[in-house]
Protein backbone atom coordinates (compact mmCIF):
# COMPACT_ATOMS: atom_id res chain seq x y z
CA UNK A 1 0.00 0.00 0.00
CA UNK A 2 1.20 3.52 -0.86
CA UNK A 3 2.60 4.84 2.41
CA UNK A 4 4.06 8.36 2.76
CA UNK A 5 4.20 10.07 6.21
CA UNK A 6 2.32 13.17 4.96
CA UNK A 7 -0.70 11.06 4.09
CA UNK A 8 -0.94 8.60 7.00
CA UNK A 9 -3.89 8.97 9.36
CA UNK A 10 -3.06 7.81 12.89
CA UNK A 11 -6.10 8.91 14.89
CA UNK A 12 -8.10 5.71 15.47
CA UNK A 13 -11.37 7.56 16.07
CA UNK A 14 -10.97 9.41 12.76
CA UNK A 15 -10.25 6.12 10.98
CA UNK A 16 -13.28 4.38 12.51
CA UNK A 17 -15.51 7.33 11.61
CA UNK A 18 -14.27 7.08 8.00
CA UNK A 19 -14.95 3.34 7.87
CA UNK A 20 -18.49 3.80 9.19
CA UNK A 21 -19.13 6.34 6.44
CA UNK A 22 -17.85 3.85 3.84
CA UNK A 23 -19.03 0.40 5.03
CA UNK A 24 -19.21 -1.22 1.56
CA UNK A 25 -15.86 -3.03 1.71
CA UNK A 26 -13.87 -5.28 -0.55
CA UNK A 27 -12.74 -8.59 0.95
CA UNK A 28 -9.77 -10.10 -0.87
CA UNK A 29 -8.80 -13.71 -0.23
CA UNK A 30 -5.37 -15.35 -0.38
CA UNK A 31 -5.98 -16.66 -3.92
CA UNK A 32 -7.11 -13.17 -5.06
CA UNK A 33 -10.81 -14.05 -4.96
CA UNK A 34 -12.71 -10.94 -3.95
CA UNK A 35 -16.18 -9.72 -3.08
CA UNK A 36 -17.73 -6.39 -2.14
CA UNK A 37 -20.16 -6.42 0.77
CA UNK A 38 -21.61 -4.12 3.45
CA UNK A 39 -20.29 -4.57 6.99
CA UNK A 40 -21.06 -3.22 10.43
CA UNK A 41 -18.10 -1.72 12.28
CA UNK A 42 -17.57 -1.71 16.05
CA UNK A 43 -14.82 -0.16 18.15
CA UNK A 44 -14.20 -2.10 21.37
CA UNK A 45 -11.43 -0.35 23.26
CA UNK A 46 -8.52 -0.34 20.81
CA UNK A 47 -9.96 -3.25 18.82
CA UNK A 48 -12.03 -2.82 15.67
CA UNK A 49 -14.51 -5.56 14.78
CA UNK A 50 -16.43 -5.98 11.53
CA UNK A 51 -19.47 -8.18 10.94
CA UNK A 52 -20.84 -9.19 7.55
CA UNK A 53 -22.16 -11.93 5.30
CA UNK A 54 -21.72 -13.21 1.75
CA UNK A 55 -23.24 -15.74 -0.65
CA UNK A 56 -22.16 -19.38 -0.33
CA UNK A 57 -22.20 -20.45 -3.98
CA UNK A 58 -19.35 -18.23 -5.17
CA UNK A 59 -15.64 -18.54 -5.89
CA UNK A 60 -14.76 -16.21 -3.03
CA UNK A 61 -16.81 -18.27 -0.55
CA UNK A 62 -14.73 -21.34 -1.37
CA UNK A 63 -11.55 -19.29 -1.07
CA UNK A 64 -12.49 -17.86 2.35
CA UNK A 65 -13.53 -21.31 3.58
CA UNK A 66 -10.15 -22.76 2.60
CA UNK A 67 -8.23 -19.81 4.05
CA UNK A 68 -10.13 -17.30 6.25
CA UNK A 69 -7.30 -14.75 6.14
CA UNK A 70 -8.39 -11.73 4.10
CA UNK A 71 -7.50 -8.18 3.19
CA UNK A 72 -10.28 -5.69 3.95
CA UNK A 73 -10.40 -2.49 1.87
CA UNK A 74 -12.51 0.56 2.73
CA UNK A 75 -12.60 3.01 -0.18
CA UNK A 76 -13.69 6.63 0.19
CA UNK A 77 -13.86 9.56 -2.24
CA UNK A 78 -11.16 10.04 -4.89
CA UNK A 79 -10.43 12.52 -7.67
CA UNK A 80 -7.84 13.92 -10.09
CA UNK A 81 -5.78 16.92 -9.00
CA UNK A 82 -4.24 19.02 -11.78
CA UNK A 83 -0.75 20.45 -11.27
CA UNK A 84 -2.04 23.58 -13.00
CA UNK A 85 -3.71 24.43 -9.68
CA UNK A 86 -0.41 24.61 -7.77
CA UNK A 87 1.26 27.88 -6.84
CA UNK A 88 4.35 26.88 -8.83
CA UNK A 89 4.48 25.35 -12.32
CA UNK A 90 6.61 22.42 -13.38
CA UNK A 91 5.16 19.76 -11.05
CA UNK A 92 3.29 16.60 -11.91
CA UNK A 93 -0.43 16.16 -11.47
CA UNK A 94 -1.74 13.57 -9.02
CA UNK A 95 -4.77 11.84 -7.53
CA UNK A 96 -6.26 12.53 -4.11
CA UNK A 97 -8.08 9.74 -2.29
CA UNK A 98 -9.00 8.22 1.05
CA UNK A 99 -8.65 4.52 1.79
CA UNK A 100 -8.17 2.14 4.72
CA UNK A 101 -6.74 -1.36 4.43
CA UNK A 102 -6.54 -3.98 7.14
CA UNK A 103 -5.91 -7.68 7.59
CA UNK A 104 -8.44 -9.98 9.24
CA UNK A 105 -9.19 -13.63 9.94
CA UNK A 106 -12.86 -14.45 9.41
CA UNK A 107 -14.70 -16.24 12.22
CA UNK A 108 -17.75 -17.91 10.70
CA UNK A 109 -21.23 -17.84 12.24
CA UNK A 110 -23.67 -20.70 12.62
CA UNK A 111 -27.28 -20.19 11.45
CA UNK A 112 -28.46 -18.72 14.76
CA UNK A 113 -25.58 -16.25 14.90
CA UNK A 114 -26.11 -15.35 11.24
CA UNK A 115 -29.82 -14.79 11.85
CA UNK A 116 -29.06 -12.51 14.82
CA UNK A 117 -26.57 -10.57 12.75
CA UNK A 118 -29.06 -10.12 9.89
CA UNK A 119 -31.59 -8.69 12.35
CA UNK A 120 -28.93 -6.27 13.58
CA UNK A 121 -27.94 -5.31 10.02
CA UNK A 122 -31.54 -4.84 8.94
CA UNK A 123 -32.37 -2.63 11.93
CA UNK A 124 -29.23 -0.57 11.27
CA UNK A 125 -30.41 0.39 7.79
CA UNK A 126 -34.18 0.06 8.07
CA UNK A 127 -34.91 1.81 11.38
CA UNK A 128 -34.55 5.27 9.77
CA UNK A 129 -37.10 4.35 7.06
CA UNK A 130 -40.70 5.54 7.28
CA UNK A 131 -42.04 1.98 7.07
CA UNK A 132 -39.07 -0.26 7.93
CA UNK A 133 -38.96 -3.76 6.45
CA UNK A 134 -37.57 -5.82 9.34
CA UNK A 135 -36.80 -9.53 9.67
CA UNK A 136 -39.45 -9.73 12.35
CA UNK A 137 -42.00 -9.14 9.58
CA UNK A 138 -40.64 -11.84 7.25
CA UNK A 139 -41.94 -15.39 7.02
CA UNK A 140 -40.05 -18.24 8.64
CA UNK A 141 -39.76 -19.95 5.26
CA UNK A 142 -38.19 -16.90 3.65
CA UNK A 143 -35.67 -16.53 6.48
CA UNK A 144 -34.73 -20.23 6.40
CA UNK A 145 -34.17 -20.19 2.64
CA UNK A 146 -32.03 -17.07 2.97
CA UNK A 147 -29.88 -18.63 5.71
CA UNK A 148 -29.10 -21.64 3.51
CA UNK A 149 -27.65 -19.30 0.89
CA UNK A 150 -25.32 -17.12 2.98
CA UNK A 151 -22.39 -17.24 5.39
CA UNK A 152 -22.21 -14.80 8.31
CA UNK A 153 -18.92 -13.83 9.93
CA UNK A 154 -17.09 -11.44 12.20
CA UNK A 155 -13.43 -10.49 12.34
CA UNK A 156 -11.04 -8.28 14.25
CA UNK A 157 -9.03 -5.95 12.03
CA UNK A 158 -5.25 -5.99 12.37
CA UNK A 159 -2.37 -4.15 10.67
CA UNK A 160 -4.63 -1.16 10.07
CA UNK A 161 -3.31 1.26 7.44
CA UNK A 162 -5.10 4.50 6.60
CA UNK A 163 -3.95 6.65 3.70
CA UNK A 164 -5.79 9.95 3.31
CA UNK A 165 -3.91 11.59 0.43
CA UNK A 166 -5.26 15.14 0.48
CA UNK A 167 -2.43 17.38 -0.78
CA UNK A 168 -0.97 17.75 2.72
CA UNK A 169 2.49 18.04 1.12
CA UNK A 170 1.58 21.27 -0.73
CA UNK A 171 1.91 24.88 0.44
CA UNK A 172 -1.17 26.73 1.69
CA UNK A 173 -1.65 28.69 -1.53
CA UNK A 174 -1.67 25.51 -3.62
CA UNK A 175 -3.89 23.80 -1.08
CA UNK A 176 -6.54 26.53 -1.32
CA UNK A 177 -6.34 26.62 -5.12
CA UNK A 178 -6.97 22.87 -5.21
CA UNK A 179 -10.00 23.23 -2.93
CA UNK A 180 -11.42 26.04 -5.07
CA UNK A 181 -10.89 24.11 -8.30
CA UNK A 182 -12.46 20.92 -6.92
CA UNK A 183 -15.51 22.80 -5.62
CA UNK A 184 -15.95 24.46 -9.01
CA UNK A 185 -16.39 21.08 -10.73
CA UNK A 186 -19.67 20.54 -8.87
CA UNK A 187 -18.94 16.78 -8.93
CA UNK A 188 -19.74 14.75 -5.83
CA UNK A 189 -16.39 13.05 -5.24
CA UNK A 190 -14.41 16.20 -5.99
CA UNK A 191 -16.58 18.16 -3.57
CA UNK A 192 -16.17 15.46 -0.92
CA UNK A 193 -12.39 15.66 -1.21
CA UNK A 194 -12.56 19.47 -1.04
CA UNK A 195 -14.63 19.28 2.16
CA UNK A 196 -12.14 16.88 3.74
CA UNK A 197 -9.28 19.22 2.80
CA UNK A 198 -11.04 22.25 4.29
CA UNK A 199 -11.58 20.41 7.58
CA UNK A 200 -7.88 19.56 7.81
CA UNK A 201 -6.45 22.92 6.72
CA UNK A 202 -6.40 24.54 10.22
CA UNK A 203 -4.17 21.72 11.46
CA UNK A 204 -1.82 22.03 8.50
CA UNK A 205 -1.22 25.72 7.86
CA UNK A 206 -3.16 28.02 10.23
CA UNK A 207 -1.43 28.66 13.56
Amino acid sequence: MYSIPHFKEKDLDVIVSFMKKHPFVMLVGSNLSATQIPVLIYKQGEAIIIKGHYMKVTDHAQSFSNDPNVLVVFQGPQCYVSASWYSERGHGSTWNYMTVQAKATLQFYDDIQTSNFLKELTHHYEDPQTQPELMENMTEGYIKSSLTAIVGFEAQLTDLRATFKLSQNRDDESYMKIITALEATNLSQEKSIAEEMKERRPHLFIK
